[in-house]
């Protein structure tokens, strides 16, 4: 004798489906584990899909974005140009922040750059700031004061001196 099937409407989708136990409240293993997920509390960091990662760059939750990660995320600076110009970025296209700070993302900072424009302003930017450093070392060669004022390692300035201004 076979059991009878009960009627029921799932906990987690609403829909109704058939089951040999009574008891049941999912209608698939899928449904019971996004039950599940929900139920999982937000930490208290959770900044409603928005963070800065490591390298100072503020990342959004956008996963419809065919460039996002695979957790969703995409840097915001990128996102905030694609709808200034009105189109998707392509594969040459790099946006260089003007002031340096890669969380400042308002569209007067941004430059939008081919991948060779975007090195040469970082070479010539790189050769600007070894210059002042020299500049400084040549003042008193305190080390430490000249790290803390360009906000770079006392073994950064070590490595250029030692290139001895082949930099």
């Amino acid at each position: 004798m076979s059991k009878s099937k009960t009627y029921l409407i799932c906990n987690n989708c609403n829909k109704s489906f058939y089951s040999g136990h009574k008891n049941s409240k999912f209608c698939s293993k899928d449904c019971y584990y996004k039950s599940k997920i929900n139920k999982i509390a937000v930490p208290s960091r959770y900044k409603g899909g928005k963070y800065t990662n490591t390298q100072g760059y503020i990342l959004i939750k956008l996963p419809e974005h065919k460039n996002s990660n695979s957790d969703g995320y995409i840097r915001e600076h990128i996102v905030v140009m694609e709808k200034n110009i009105g189109r998707y970025l392509n594969n040459e296209e790099i946006i260089h922040h003007k002031n340096g700070n890669k969380s400042d993302n308002r569209i007067e900072n941004l430059l939008l750059t081919t991948k060779s424009e975007h090195r040469k302003i970082h070479s010539i930017y790189k050769q600007d700031i070894k210059d002042k450093i020299f500049e400084e070392l040549n003042i008193d060669w305190n080390i430490s004061r000249v790290s803390k004022l360009f906000n770079i390692t006392r073994n950064s300035i070590y490595r250029f001196i030692s290139q001895k201004g082949s930099y």
